[in-house]
């Protein structure tokens, strides 16, 4: 269904990415905190529209950096996401779709969520990132914790 729903025609996948950095540690060395949604339309208040009230969203939107011109490489969410995550065009990660899982056909490249888990940095998922490779093996790889559901 989420397959389906996800590349149903030709919507434009909107992608908000807000990076908040609320402390440094003892080393300097700041925590970051790096949310993703896809096929999100920027209809909260935080982009100037009255829509949907999600005062938690508009706080944190309020004290972070907001990223109002989003650009995907990919029309679908997979590609894209992949496309972002490793810094790679899908052109190069082969992934085109939702059905196929890059990392088989384009390489071990390393991903952003990898990167911080090599450097020291804990890393979690919630939700899903990567697909149809979304298994908890292979989410294991880049990041600490997963956590498949959240409880509001």
């Amino acid at each position: 269904m989420w397959t389906q729903w996800c590349a149903g025609g030709r919507q434009t996948v909107f992608l908000l990415v807000q990076v908040l950095v609320l402390k440094f540690t003892c080393c300097g060395r700041p925590n970051i905190l790096f949310i993703v949604l896809d096929d999100f339309r920027p209809i909260m208040r935080s982009y100037g529209n009255q829509l949907i009230i999600a005062p938690n969203m508009d706080n944190l939107a309020r004290n972070s950096v907001v990223f109002n011109r989003a650009y995907t490489q990919q029309a679908l969410c997979g590609p894209s996401r992949t496309s972002f995550l490793t810094s790679r065009r899908p052109d190069t990660t082969k992934l085109w779709d939702v059905h196929y899982y890059w990392r088989k056909s384009a390489g071990n490249y390393t991903t952003l969520p990898q990167y911080f888990k090599e450097h020291g940095y804990h890393t979690e998922s919630f939700g899903k990132i990567f697909h149809p490779g979304n298994t908890r093996i292979t989410r294991k790889s880049c990041c600490d914790t997963l956590c498949d559901s959240v409880v509001a």
